[in-house]
């Protein structure tokens, strides 16, 4: 008796089709799923950053910026946010002062609105030698869905990451 096992041309089609209606109604969630990983992610950076200014500032016994750019030119090897020793204490990154770290977005769809603790914009966040803060500030971390989060510095120099609020 001659008995051939494999499967036919309709068995496969049926499979195909139901791969592609499982995979169509997958994929918005899985971008979803990319969206909000690439926002916590910078977030999670964001707060490193700044708790490594924190600790080089008291680390060095100096005033340490992060300085926020929203378009910096990376062929002149500047970042969204670099960290600098300010040595002359004027807020603005010299030649003469050490650079510690700069740090690009990873993705364009992702930006900072960095604002005081009276909604006003800003630049830098300075950290002072014994690891304070010379203000506070609020950072909104957005992407192009208008979803964020929001990194608070203290005024004692203490960063913390808070859940989704609506970016400005």
């Amino acid at each position: 008796m001659n008995s051939e096992r494999g499967f036919t041309l309709i068995e496969l089609m049926i499979t195909v089709g139901i791969i592609a209606v499982v995979a169509g109604i997958a994929l918005p969630s899985f971008q979803t799923l990319i969206q909000n990983n690439r926002l916590t992610t910078t977030g999670n950076e964001s707060l490193g950053v700044l708790q490594l200014a924190r600790s080089e500032a008291v680390r060095n016994n100096r005033r340490v910026v992060v300085a926020f750019d929203q378009n910096p030119d990376v062929a002149a090897e500047e970042g969204h946010l670099t960290i600098f020793v300010d040595s002359d204490r004027d807020g603005v990154e010299d030649a003469a002062e050490t650079r510690l770290r700069t740090y690009l977005l990873p993705s364009t769809t992702v930006s900072f609105k960095p604002l005081s603790a009276g909604n006003a914009a800003i630049n830098i966040v300075t950290f002072l030698p014994d690891g304070r803060a010379s203000s506070s500030a609020n950072i909104h971390i957005c992407d192009d869905r208008n979803k964020g989060l929001l990194l608070q510095v203290r005024g004692s120099g203490q960063s913390r990451l808070n859940g989704a609020p609506v970016c400005p």
